[in-house]
């Protein structure tokens, strides 16, 4: 089952955060590129870094972190859109805001669709994310319903 955490320093308890691992699921990042390692959190940095993704410091300290986005990330894997919203929706906290990847990113197409299904299930909820994922948002722009809110992030790649 997937797994969301209920808000943190900055969120109240009335939000919810959906993250992934970060650089295994980020196929837009070129300057913040860098993963941490599954088993032991060690870091490496991408080729082009020049300033490190914040979330994989945090990944590479909290096993606890790693294995809920690793966790995340295998539930989705192989799924199709639909079945990725399914799971998705069922595991979506009853609160009024969602944070989409406070770590990772959309890392397919369908992935993206799955979460622009969910948003428009669920009208009277707010999603936001950060992205470098834009190509996956561009083909799908006139589809963005009102309650989904999309922040192009800094460091992209121009190419997916």
């Amino acid at each position: 089952m997937l797994k969301f955490s209920i808000g943190n320093k900055k969120l109240t308890h009335s939000e919810s955060i959906f993250s992934l691992p970060s650089g295994y699921t980020c196929p837009g990042a070129k300057d913040c590129l860098a993963r941490a390692n599954r088993q032991t959190g060690k870091i490496t940095d991408g080729k082009d870094m020049e300033f490190r993704c914040y979330h994989v410091s945090i990944e590479a300290i909290f096993s606890s972190l790693r294995n809920q986005i690793w966790n995340n990330l295998e539930t989705l894997r192989g799924k199709t859109k639909d079945e990725m919203a399914q799971l998705i929706q069922e595991a979506l906290p009853k609160v009024f805001v969602h944070r989409i990847h406070s770590g990772g990113d959309f890392f397919s197409q369908d992935y993206f669709d799955a979460w622009l299904k969910v948003a428009k299930n669920n009208r009277k909820m707010l999603f936001y994310t950060y992205t470098k994922a834009l190509p996956f948002i561009v083909k799908r722009l006139n589809r963005i319903p009102g309650n989904f809110t999309i922040v192009a992030s800094r460091g992209a790649s121009l190419t997916i």
